[in-house]
């Protein structure tokens, strides 16, 4: 399941670094199909034949050794999904042939969705062609399909959160408000936004887990008694004790979700119960509590968060230093895609699968400790360990990044029977590493936002978009707008010469650029650096721009021009115009407003001067 969490989020790298660039097709949608179809049987076939080779391998008595094999080979053909789907994405384009429609392009989580879909498709085909070797590794008596439909059930509740805030993103985006979208739009806005939804996910999420996993109160009898009781002894505070059913029942573990006591649930498996004792049973409750007594799950959401904080900084500087040193650009847009996507995926790989894995681990142990402090002794979760690996074939050896082996948990409990004190000791050791990563998250933002507000972030950000726009004239086959972009960007960082040659570029392309004639006839009418000015040109570039597209900022930069060549009573007369198609609640009001405020003084102004005289 953690293993897929890692997939699930390189995926998503995958298909929102996807997003940024515009698809081209690159064959027709037959083809496309065809290909498409093809890759997906050559992966089934393949899959098919590894997994076969598997179990005929498989003797009685060497399963722990095919148990690692099985695992190996899963996650290597799942690294191979994640291939194939990038393949998709890049290579066949699908992207391009969903542009075209509207519910794609106004929702885009949607898009995302279907190539999620994707990805889950080959994750079938995996589950489907291993279940044969499975089920001679696994001494449990399971139905193919009910192995399939749990391992999907499985998927679905790691996407849930994700999916649940890109979507609520989308419907924002589609109200007819504007306060919403604008604030959506900041800094604040989207840590707001992001912080308040996956709160109440959070908190929300195992009611919706326990429908996707159907499970269901436990029934009245010893097992549910002795669990209500050893929980009020330990003042463990829930909403229900629910049986999971997933796997058929036959997974043996259990379980604790919910941050908060009205949505917290206790999970058991059927076969957890009929395996243990009440004594074992006590024990591995006792290790849940642990993980809610040591607010393991209000923690594993905090790390959540402050992943997300370090990596919206430390990937914009990242990114920002090698645009604005010229890589990206001169391999054009696909390399600078890629770069990003694989930059962004080892992040999420290091991140998880050690710094995430570390306190998994340690929160593991850590669980085992409280259960170890409040039962009184090791000797019931240590049988329980043995229980599970006689019951499931599976090596006490094996390792695990989000676990300790569960012969390290044994030596460890049995270490705690000999020397009680390893339980504080490891309290403290989990304590420090929480505060030093705290600190180390606190310092890596203060920097990041002092940074964002110095002279080197905004000359880097200029670099960069310099590079990036330079880039796309080269690869991009709309260069007329590219070049006007920049003649943008010269211009805020009052690059006039270089505006100047950037917009008369584009206009030298495509002559009826209305925003490049704006543009270009607000620097030559305005510019503070009076050598530039051309009030003529101005309004000769003005009036075009008016004549392709009559708008409000077209309109109010032929006023200005006309002001600015002496023809004050138009200047008014078309300022008059901008207000009344701008409306009441135009963002540019304001402006136009102190516009035509400015043309009646000069305008009252030059009347007066011949009654003076």
């Amino acid at each position: 399941m953690f293993n897929n969490l890692i997939y699930f989020l390189i995926v998503l790298l995958i298909i929102y670094s996807a997003d940024q660039q515009q698809p081209e097709a690159v064959f027709t949608s037959f083809q496309t199909l065809i290909l498409f179809v093809l890759i997906a049987l050559l992966f089934a076939g393949y899959t098919w034949v590894l997994f076969r080779k598997l179990e005929k391998s498989i003797q009685p008595g060497a399963v722990q050794a095919a148990n690692e094999r099985f695992d190996q080979m899963t996650s290597r053909q799942s690294i191979l999904a994640i291939i194939l789907l990038t393949i998709d994405i890049y290579w066949l384009s699908l992207s391009a042939y969903l542009s075209d429609i509207t519910i794609f392009v106004k929702a885009p989580t949607l898009q995302a969705v279907l190539f999620v879909g994707i990805f889950l498709f080959y994750l079938v085909i995996i589950w489907a062609c291993s279940f044969r070797a499975y089920q001679k590794i696994t001494p449990s008596v399971i139905t193919g399909r009910s192995y399939i439909l749990s391992n999907i059930a499985l998927s679905i509740v790691l996407l849930i959160p994700w999916f649940l805030i890109s979507i609520t993103g989308d419907v924002v985006n589609l109200l007819p408000f504007k306060f919403p979208k604008q604030f959506l739009s900041t800094y604040l806005g989207q840590g707001t936004f992001f912080l308040v939804a996956l709160s109440v996910i959070a908190v929300a999420l195992p009611v919706l887990i326990k429908l996707v996993w159907r499970c269901r109160p436990l029934e009245a009898g010893a097992a549910r008694t002795q669990i209500e009781v050893f929980c009020e002894k330990a003042g463990m505070t829930y909403r229900d004790i629910l049986e999971w059913p997933l796997f058929g029942g036959k997974m043996i573990t259990a379980g604790v979700m919910g941050l908060v006591k009205r949505f917290r649930y206790i999970l058991v498996t059927p076969s957890l119960l009929k395996l243990l004792n009440p004594e074992e049973l006590d024990a591995v409750i006792a290790h849940e509590i642990g993980h809610i007594k040591k607010k393991h799950l209000l923690f594993y959401l905090f790390f959540f968060i402050s992943f997300v904080l370090f990596l919206s900084i430390v990937t914009e500087i990242v990114v920002l230093l090698i645009g604005a040193s010229g890589v990206l650009e001169r391999h054009g847009n696909l390399f600078s895609s890629a770069f990003e996507c694989v930059y962004l995926i080892c992040i999420f790989v290091i991140y998880f699968r050690y710094v995430f894995g570390y306190f998994m681990r340690n929160f593991e142990r850590q669980a085992d400790g409280y259960a170890f402090s409040l039962v009184g002794t090791a000797l019931p979760l240590v049988a329980t360990f043995n229980r599970i690996v006689a019951a499931t074939g599976q090596s006490a050896d094996t390792p695990n990044w989000h676990h300790f082996s569960i012969k390290e948990r044994i030596d460890f409990l049995l270490r705690c029977e000999n020397n009680r004190d390893l339980v504080k000791q490891h309290n403290r050791k989990v304590k420090k590493s929480i505060i030093l990563f705290f600190a180390v998250m606190v310092l890596i933002c203060v920097s990041g936002f002092s940074f964002k507000f110095s002279d080197t972030y905004k000359k880097l950000t200029f670099q960069y978009l310099e590079k990036v726009l330079q880039g796309e004239v080269k690869y991009i086959s709309d260069k007329h707008e590219v070049l006007r972009k920049l003649g943008d960007l010269f211009y805020s960082e009052k690059k006039i010469e270089h505006a100047i040659k950037a917009y008369e570029k584009s206009l030298e392309i495509k002559m009826d650029n209305p925003n490049a004639l704006n543009n270009l006839a607000w620097l030559y009418a305005t510019c503070e650096d009076e050598t530039y000015r051309n009030p003529e040109r101005a309004l000769l570039l003005a009036e075009k721009a008016v004549r392709l597209h009559e708008m409000p900022i077209f309109l109010d930069t032929l006023a200005e021009t006309y002001f600015v060549n002496g023809m004050v009573d138009k200047a008014i007369d078309i300022e008059k115009k901008v207000l009344k198609l701008a409306g009441t609640h135009h963002g540019d009001r304001g402006h136009f407003e102190a516009q035509l405020l400015k043309f009646l003084n000069v305008s009252n102004a030059q009347k007066k001067q011949p009654a003076e005289n």
